[in-house]
């Protein structure tokens, strides 16, 4: 019986992890996928009307030029968690880039864990705030049991993206977060 028992729980808690790895996988591969056509971002339809109302303020108001951090925390490799730091010119992302982590060697030093990471114009894509919208569209219609959007109040760009989608599975969570927005005058 204790055997039986026992070859239950791991079964559930493979199953568990199985499929807590296909959420992130999804998450992962929907903020990957390169999107080469500009005017459908403006024509995105969104299951929340929120969502909807922000994307097309954020659509009919960007500006041309900012900079900002990029940012997911999740169960992931340290590198995909690391502050992306962004400039936009004249509408495009011009620079991505992470500063790389240090680490204590324990010897009172310390040493390089994730080198610094200039980013290619191909992986723009997934940094862009017009992906962010598609990727919390992608995210609500996964049905998420508890998840928390939070917009600029100005500009109506997403800031604060939460989402877990099973509650009672642990490390399933994904945030994502956009933060020092600055204006640049040129």
């Amino acid at each position: 019986m204790v055997l039986m028992h026992q070859s239950y729980l791991v079964k559930n808690l493979f199953l568990k992890i199985i499929s807590n790895c296909v959420a992130i996988f999804l998450l992962l591969v929907g903020c990957n996928t390169i999107n080469s056509n500009e005017e459908s971002e403006s024509t995105e339809i969104f299951i929340d009307e929120r969502v909807q109302s922000n994307a097309n303020k954020w659509n009919r108001i960007k500006p041309n030029d900012f900079d900002y951090v990029f940012q997911r925390e999740c169960y992931c490799i340290t590198e995909y968690t690391l502050p992306v730091y962004l400039s936009v010119r004249n509408g495009r992302i011009v620079k991505a880039y992470h500063q790389g982590k240090l680490t204590s060697d324990g010897n009172g030093g310390y040493i390089w864990t994730v080198n610094r990471r200039t980013y290619t114009e191909e992986e723009y894509e997934q940094f862009k705030i017009e992906r962010l919208f598609k990727t919390i569209n992608d995210g609500l219609n996964q049905n998420p049991e508890n998840y928390s959007l939070t917009f600029d109040d100005s500009l109506s760009f997403p800031i604060d993206v939460f989402f877990d989608f099973y509650s009672n599975i642990a490390d399933d969570e994904i945030r994502y977060k956009i933060f020092n927005f600055t204006l640049v005058d040129n």
